[in-house]
C-alpha cells in the first residue's frame, strides 16, 4: 500500500527554472532557428538561412546574457507585439462582462 521510502529521496534537477533544451539551444532559440531554416528550405536558400541563424544566435545570446530571465517577453509586451489574450489579465477597456 502506497510508496516505500528507500532513503534516497526525490531526485530534483539543478536547473529546474531553466527553459527546455532541444539539442544545443533553448526553446526560444530553437523556434527562431527552425523558422529560419524552414524559410530557407522554402525559398531554396538553405545556406543563407543557416548563416542568418548563426548570426542571429550570436546577437541574441549577447543581448540576453546580461539581462534578467523573461526580459524579451516583457519587451515584446511593452512594445505591443503580444496582446492581452492572457487568462489572468482582463482587458481594462471592457465595461461590461457577460456570463
Amino acid at each position: 500500500m502506497g510508496t516505500q521510502s528507500t532513503g534516497q529521496g526525490i531526485r530534483m534537477p539543478k536547473t529546474i527554472d531553466d527553459p527546455d533544451q532541444i539539442l544545443l539551444w533553448s526553446m526560444d532559440e530553437f523556434i527562431v532557428v527552425a523558422g529560419l531554416i524552414g524559410v530557407g528550405i522554402t525559398f531554396a536558400q538553405l545556406f543563407l538561412s543557416m548563416v542568418g541563424a548563426f548570426f542571429f544566435l550570436k546577437v541574441y545570446r549577447r543581448f540576453r546574457e546580461g539581462r534578467p530571465r523573461g526580459f524579451i517577453q516583457h519587451v515584446l509586451y511593452r512594445s505591443g507585439l503580444t496582446g492581452l489574450e492572457t487568462v489572468t489579465i482582463r482587458n481594462p477597456f471592457i465595461r461590461r462582462f457577460f456570463p
